[in-house]
């Protein structure tokens, strides 16, 4: 079952399925034979976009990333108290870093701790990910 899931019956998170265009298989595309390989970057923002009206901080982020609050418990609490410190900033930009480790191939032998020593933590900076304060933009865009 589905991690998400489980937070939505629980009214955490709210899941929105990804809209694509429909394509009827008799019908000729003159430059592709699917319109949705055409979208830029797969509609994402139009999806970001959707999301400016269901909820006040969005995260612009992939999949396999992590942000971790360090202001609060959660990252709400944590998006309050930087909204509240920079009463201007439309978004907060989060420093992305690099962490490698080693996935063990059976499950029976995983163990936390022995992951954790394992983990390496590249310090350099990577290209951020964002934070948008849905009372103060129109509109987003990737990150």
């Amino acid at each position: 079952m589905s991690v998400l899931k489980i937070y939505e019956r629980q009214s955490i998170v709210a899941i929105e399925p990804w809209s694509l265009m429909s394509t009827n298989e008799n019908r000729h595309f003159e430059y592709t034979l699917n319109p949705n390989a055409e979208m830029e970057w797969r509609n994402q923002a139009a999806a970001h976009t959707d999301c400016i009206d269901a909820a006040r901080f969005i995260i612009i982020n992939d999949l396999d990333d992590v942000l971790i609050p360090v202001l609060g418990k959660t990252y709400l609490e944590e998006f309050n108290v930087l909204s509240s410190r920079y009463t201007k900033a439309a978004a907060f930009l989060y420093y992305r870093v690099t962490v490698n480790y080693t996935l063990v191939k059976n499950f029976e032998k995983f163990s936390i701790r022995q992951q954790l020593e394992q983990t390496y933590i590249d310090t350099r900076r990577g290209d951020g990910k964002s934070v948008i304060d849905t009372s103060k933009v129109e509109s987003t865009w990737l990150h």
